[in-house]
């Protein structure tokens, strides 16, 4: 797993994890660069996706522990808001069972291209 921390001065974090087949560069690129830059994007290449692409994935429970980890020695104990779609939502599964972060956890269903804000 590598992390991806785009604007790392920014105070509200957002942790966006990737779907099979993807990246952290799709995150940014349909999501973080849509939202705009008021937020500090965290986005993991999982492993063997990405720049992590030479790692071997071993479970989502592996990657969530590793993640764990990387918000831990940050200091990062509150998201404002988390995606993951496919992989991303196994991701979550594992993640909440360790979770000692202030959040909310959403899955959403349907591409993020069709979901639009009134």
């Amino acid at each position: 797993m590598i992390m991806h921390d785009w604007n790392n001065e920014k105070e509200d974090v957002i942790l966006l994890i990737h779907p099979m087949l993807s990246s952290a560069n799709g995150m940014k690129t349909f999501i973080a660069d849509i939202i705009g830059e008021e937020y500090r994007y965290l986005a993991p290449d999982l492993s063997a996706h990405g720049d992590a692409d030479k790692d071997t994935y071993k479970s989502a429970a592996d990657e969530a522990k590793q993640i764990h980890e990387y918000l831990a020695e940050k200091n990062i104990t509150e998201l404002s808001f988390e995606y993951g779609a496919s992989l991303g939502g196994g991701f979550f599964y594992s993640f909440s069972n360790m979770m000692i972060l202030h959040s909310t956890i959403y899955f959403l269903r349907e591409p993020v291209s069709t979901l639009t804000q009134s």
